[in-house]
């Protein structure tokens, strides 16, 4: 039995609960090479929508997430999320040089006031959503189904 195809006549939030699934597969990204081509898509994106909400593009790039933020651009045009995908080139661009916390940048450097007044801008943009990021992965996750072995069965 596909779990991920059994997910899919589910009413819930199906994406949380396949990305869930996705999250402990890769150990939070520490091993995305286990992920499919299918599933990284689905986790990336899953990424930048889970942390841009609860703190904004800053917090997304800070944490070991924004490693794949280029990655997470490309994975957007994917699913055909193209408004949240420049949204991210643009904090990307803002960010550049920014503090980290796992040792990419300086973590001694702090963003300027200017910086931070554009990211809020940018989050702002997020949150309007004139992306159907829901509506999408659920597209690309039926089409790309196969991809998705997540576990045999559900117990």
């Amino acid at each position: 039995m596909n779990y991920a195809k059994d997910l899919l006549g589910d009413d819930g939030n199906v994406i949380l609960d396949l990305l869930t699934i996705i999250w402990q597969k890769c150990n939070y990204g520490d091993k995305i090479n286990k992920l499919s081509y299918a599933e990284k898509v689905i986790y990336l994106v899953g990424d930048v929508e889970t942390e841009v909400n609860n703190g904004g593009f800053s917090q997304y790039l800070y944490n070991s997430s924004g490693k794949y933020a280029k990655e997470a651009v490309e994975a957007l045009k994917t699913i055909g999320a193209n408004h949240t995908a420049a949204l991210l080139e643009d904090a990307i661009e803002i960010y550049k040089n920014g503090p980290t916390n796992d040792g990419r940048n300086n973590p001694e450097v702090d963003l300027t006031d200017e910086q931070e007044e554009k990211l809020n801008e940018l989050d702002n943009r997020f949150y309007e959503y004139k992306d159907d990021l829901y509506a999408l992965q659920l597209k690309f996750i039926k089409k790309n189904i196969n991809e998705f072995r997540l576990i045999d069965k559900i117990k």
